[in-house]
């Protein structure tokens, strides 16, 4: 009976120690753009004193979604947007001015393993994006700029 139990036990402990390692924490999939939006001369169209629209009516749809406002947590300082795609392979942003421009996004899976390499795991992340048909940089670790 005691040889029984210690082996639930073992086993039990083992399962709980493959789900930890397993666990997709240790990798994380991305499907936010940081954007900085220009006018034709380089002028920041949202943030700092030559602004033309307001950065508090900026709305985005993904996929069918309906519009959501697009939270800005900026100052004049710091000009960047975040957007949060949703992994949806069509976003569209509207403006103050009720322009809408469109946002084409590719994704791409990516495989490894956790640190200890005992669990193979899956991660979808943001690989290529269109802008009203212009690709833009790759470079998600840096703000995209785009010009209006």
């Amino acid at each position: 009976m005691k040889i029984k139990f210690k082996i639930h036990i073992v086993i039990i402990a083992g399962l709980f120690t493959l789900n930890a390692c397993c666990s997709k924490e240790d990798l994380a999939g991305n499907d936010i753009g940081k954007f900085i939006f220009l006018d034709s001369i380089g002028n920041n169209i949202f943030f700092g004193p030559s602004k033309s629209l307001n950065r508090d009516s900026i709305f985005i749809k993904n996929g069918n979604s309906g519009y959501q406002k697009l939270t800005i947590n900026a100052n004049d300082l710091d000009s960047i947007i975040l957007i949060n795609f949703n992994y949806a392979d069509t976003s569209y942003i509207k403006f103050s001015n009720n322009d809408i421009d469109t946002f084409s996004l590719t994704y791409e899976v990516i495989t490894g393993k956790t640190s200890a390499g005992n669990c193979k795991l899956s991660v979808v992340v943001l690989n290529g994006i269109k802008y009203n048909g212009t690709a833009l940089s790759s470079d998600f670790q840096n703000p995209i700029k785009i010009y209006k």
